[in-house]
């Protein structure tokens, strides 16, 4: 069983990273494998709205996304971790979600659903800001994400109010929920417990 853990932040000793980490560190306590990429060091392209993948299901780009999607195709379960820049996700993810979309091509228009059963998806947020909504646009943006995958909502860590680099380092207190999190997500995969 197998947690993949994707860093959409491109900024060096990002909070929202190091609470994925400790989330997986939290999973890899209950005997799950994981792995975690990171988006800044990855090299794609962004969608170009050429619409090929609604006649073939497939995009044009062959890059390093087509990896990451190829090991989210198997993974039991995923856990994104995305800063909130300007009141919604930041680039990095958002340019990884809009390249997803032959998945909706395949599931709407080719009627080739994604792979579903048990699979898990759990959702980390960080903002500098703890004005009301600041995290409404991301939440809405990776639900359809991870819907068009065929993963279930499995949870969500929002933190607001942190925005120094590493700043999150000096709350032991979010570090530990993101660990237990991650175990109690890991459990949720190995025993189909519900978070709906």
């Amino acid at each position: 069983m197998e947690v993949l853990g994707i860093a959409c932040s491109p900024r060096v000793r990002s909070n929202s990273t190091a609470l994925l980490e400790r989330f997986l560190e939290g999973a890899q306590s209950q005997g799950v494998r994981t792995r975690m990429v990171s988006l800044r060091t990855l090299n794609f392209e962004w969608c170009n709205g050429c619409e090929s993948c609604s006649v073939t299901g497939r995009c044009v780009f062959d890059d390093d996304l087509t990896v990451l999607f190829r090991r989210l195709d198997v993974a039991d379960g995923v856990a994104v971790a995305a800063p909130v820049y300007a009141m919604g996700m930041n680039a990095l993810g958002k340019a990884m979600i809009e390249r997803a979309q032959e998945y909706w091509a395949r599931a709407y228009l080719l009627n080739q659903p994604p792979r579903a059963g048990k699979r898990r998806a759990f959702f980390i947020s960080t903002a500098g800001t703890s004005l009301p909504g600041v995290f409404d646009c991301s939440l809405k943006t990776v639900r359809y994400f991870f819907r068009i995958l065929g993963f279930r909502w499995g949870g969500e860590m929002l933190v607001s109010a942190v925005d120094a680099a590493g700043e999150i380092e000096r709350r032991p207190d979010w570090l530990d929920q993101a660990g237990r999190s991650g175990a109690r997500f890991a459990r949720s995969l190995q025993h189909s417990e519900g978070w709906e």
